[in-house]
């Protein structure tokens, strides 16, 4: 052939290659009966989480049946508007002793994923890990009795964490998000419940050193935190975000800093700085309600209600604790609802109803409480994570059965960055030991040109 004929049908190859519409997503099926030398349909599924991993793509969703199962590591990414799901259901369990990894569900460098419904229990470090990612989100799981943390992350961005249930896990947090290189790491974390964990419920920390060690642009908001050996809510080196309507319970059962902890980590000077504390309900008789220390500055604190012998320590100075709207006591006399029962609503006629403010020192108060009631509806906004209402509760669920309340949002974005290990936290509230190596190969994206033709249908195993 002439070149330029050559050339000329190189060129149209290439470009047909790079115009093609993408792959049509695909919906695979794993069952502890399937066989990983099926084709993963409905009719025939695949036995393993590991093998579905291995074999899923952009825009693919893996449903995975009632059975217990060893867990799985994905390296592969979604995009933005084509996920990767995986998703769980009643009687899906992970059996994280199973599969010799040290976490029941490893993200490791996917971005673009969806891990939901699944219960993870009894892994040797966490029960999810995800890090160097972006736009994964991690809802509706139960993660418990691990030896380390429940949920980890390290240098992910654009992260959901919503409506999980973490306890028992042995050495560290319910929820650990650490590690940040980028400003504005836009994190949720929502509508959780954590409990009887060995340290912390949820710990934030940037972790200086191994990382740029600010983690800011986040949100905390909704989750149910208590009953754990040490604090609710460390946070370490957060700076910019919210944390709103949370119902933060009886933690410091062996120690501990406050309920909510805003510090930095020792050596970092990287403080928690210019947060928004608003609308919590802290009921600490152990240790102080909130507590702000390590040069910490610049925090605006607001509609709390907090039960607590130690009160809101600040211990910095140069942080606007509201004396009008904060609501202080060392019991919950008339406060609440039904205390003893764990409603926490305002008392009808308390002084928590409608004593709040709309806003503060330039930031506003939530627009909706822990249930989603619309604030206001009375004269004034309330004090603490409710907004008084005669409406029913929305079934939260309960420690037990896994229940959780709601979806968790989908975020968006990018990643380029890939990692080594993670390993376990520094001492006390230091960081989670995320080494990121150097970034991973290329993707095979130029090889199209030549050999387009080979990359329009995507192989699969099995």
């Amino acid at each position: 052939m002439p070149r330029a004929a050559l050339m000329l049908s190189l060129s149209l190859l290439a470009a047909a290659v790079l115009f093609a519409s993408p792959a049509a997503a695909d919906v695979f099926q794993v069952d502890p009966g399937g066989s990983d030398g099926a084709d993963g349909s409905s009719g025939t599924p695949w036995a393993t989480l590991q093998h579905a991993a291995d074999s899923v793509g952009a825009g693919d969703t893996v449903m995975v049946r009632a059975g217990t199962y060893a867990g799985f590591e994905l390296t592969t990414s979604g995009t933005s508007s084509a996920r990767i799901e995986l998703l769980g259901g009643d009687g899906v369990v992970i059996d994280g002793t199973a599969s010799g990894n040290r976490d029941g569900i490893n993200l490791e460098g996917a971005s673009y994923v969806t891990i939901a419904g699944f219960t993870v229990e009894e892994a040797p470090r966490a029960g999810i890990r995800a890090v160097t990612s972006r736009g994964v989100i991690i809802r509706n799981n139960v993660s418990r009795r691990n030896g380390v943390f429940g949920i980890l992350t390290g240098f992910a961005y654009d992260l959901t964490i919503a409506d999980n249930v973490t306890s028992d896990n042995v050495e560290q947090h319910g929820i650990y998000v650490s590690n940040s290189d980028e400003p504005n790491d836009n994190v949720v974390v929502r509508g959780n419940e954590t409990f009887g964990n060995g340290r912390s419920g949820i710990q934030f920390n940037g972790d200086c050193s191994i990382s740029a060690g600010i983690i800011d642009g986040s949100l905390i908001e909704g989750n149910y935190v208590h009953d754990n050996d040490v604090k609710g809510l460390s946070l370490i080196s957060m700076q910019d975000s919210v944390v709103q309507n949370n119902v933060i319970v009886g933690n410091g059962l062996v120690s501990g800093a406050g309920g909510i902890h805003l510090t930095d980590e020792p050596g970092c000077g990287l403080p928690s700085n210019d947060n928004v504390v608003v609308n919590n309900t802290i009921i600490e008789p152990r240790i102080a309600g909130i507590r702000i220390t390590d040069d910490a500055m610049g925090n605006v604190i607001f509609n709390n209600v907090i039960v607590s012998d130690r009160g809101a320590v600040d211990e910095v100075g140069g942080n606007a604790i509201d004396a009008e709207s904060n609501l202080i006591q060392s019991n919950d006399s008339g406060l609440f609802r039904d205390a003893a029962g764990m409603d926490y609503r305002p008392a009808v006629g308390g002084p928590l109803v409608d004593t709040g403010r709309a806003d503060f020192m330039g930031q506003s108060a939530p627009p909706s409480d822990y249930d989603g009631v619309s604030r206001p509806t009375g004269a004034g906004f309330d004090i603490g994570a409710y907004e008084h209402s005669d409406a029913p509760r929305p079934d939260a669920g309960s420690a037990t059965d896994g229940g959780t309340r709601t979806d968790g949002g989908i975020v968006a974005g990018d990643s380029g960055r890939s990692t080594g290990d993670a390993g376990t936290a520094a001492a006390d509230d230091g960081g989670c030991g995320c080494r990121t190596a150097g970034r991973g190969a290329p993707r095979p994206v130029v090889l199209l040109l030549l050999f387009g033709a080979v990359a329009v249908a995507r192989r699969r195993r099995g």
